[in-house]
Order: structure tokens, then sequence, then C-alpha cells
């Protein structure tokens, strides 16, 4: 007999038990050496987002054998980012017409980085299988021309689930 077998005896209830099932074995991405992923300001000035939202990560990329597949950024690894004080969004969209916020970072620079450097960002999950991963950025000088190129560690994401056992009372009362 169990911990929790134990103490459900003991109290003479079941306790309900959280069992978290995720697989955290980040992947970078995009997996290709020679490639950035890249979000530039909007131009309509500072602290604007431009209008248009940038597709990350597409759908159908992971397949984990889960139904759905979903994901989760772990962590955002700049490579080149420009002197300026930064906000990165993150949504998911699954038509390109809705985009759902999942996450947001501000980052801040006051010299010129071409060193990579990894910022752990942890947001909502994306369902990949039907879903896009989109972007945008917006900066403090909203130059339009301002580009962080970066990359993304994503991992595998399940839900915690809550088990209840089922009841062995009487009918109605049980």
């Amino acid at each position: 007999m169990g911990l929790l077998s134990k103490v459900n005896a003991l109290l003479g209830v079941e306790i309900p038990r959280m069992r978290l099932e995720a697989m955290a074995r980040p992947r970078p991405y995009p997996y290709d050496t020679a490639a950035n992923l890249a979000l530039t300001d909007g131009a309509g000035g500072a602290d604007t987002f431009p209008a248009a939202y940038t597709a990350l990560i597409p759908a159908g990329t992971y397949d984990f054998g889960d139904v759905p597949n979903r994901i989760s950024i772990e962590a955002i690894n700049v490579a080149v980012m420009p002197v300026g004080i930064y906000v990165m969004e993150f949504y998911k969209s699954y038509d390109a017409i809705t985009y759902i916020p999942i996450g947001a970072i501000r980052l801040e620079n006051t010299v010129a980085l071409t060193l990579v450097h990894e910022v752990h960002f942890p947001c909502r999950p994306l369902n990949i299988d039907s879903g896009t991963l989109y972007g945008r950025l917006k900066s403090s000088a909203g130059a339009g021309a301002l580009t962080i190129q970066f990359s993304l560690s994503v991992a595998r994401w399940r839900p915690s689930t809550v088990e209840i056992p089922l009841s062995t009372g009487v009918w109605p009362w049980g």
C-alpha cells in the first residue's frame, strides 16, 4: 500500500492526485545551423508593433505521437540584437486570421550583440498539429529596420491530469 493509499484510508476519503506528464527534452528550432528566425520592429514609431505577424514555426513541424502534438517555448537563443529596448510577443494561430497571444518578453540591450545568449522563457503551449507559431517585435526606436535574429528551444508539452477515482458508494448518494 502506497503513502497516498494509506492517507486515503486514514481520512476515509479519496484525495485527487496530480500527475504531470511532461517530457521536457528541448529541441532547437530551426534545426538547420545555417538558419535563424528573425523579427523586425514596427515602422510606425517607438513602441509600435508591425501590422503583420511573422510565421516562426509552421503547423505540422513536430510529431511526438501525441494527439494532439503540443509544444512550449522553453528558451529564446538571441544571436543578433541591435542596441535598444524590445518587446517580443508570441502568438498561435490556426487560420492566419485570428492570433492568440501565448507569451511576451522584454529584452534590453545597451551594446550591439552578436554573441548568442539564452533567455529562459516558458510560455503557454501550442497545438503544433494545426497551429502555427507567430511573432511580433516592437522597439524603443520604432525605426522599422531593427531586427533581432534568434532561435528557439521548444519542448514537448503534455498537460497535467487530475485522477479522481470512480465512486464506489451506493447510488445516488455515493
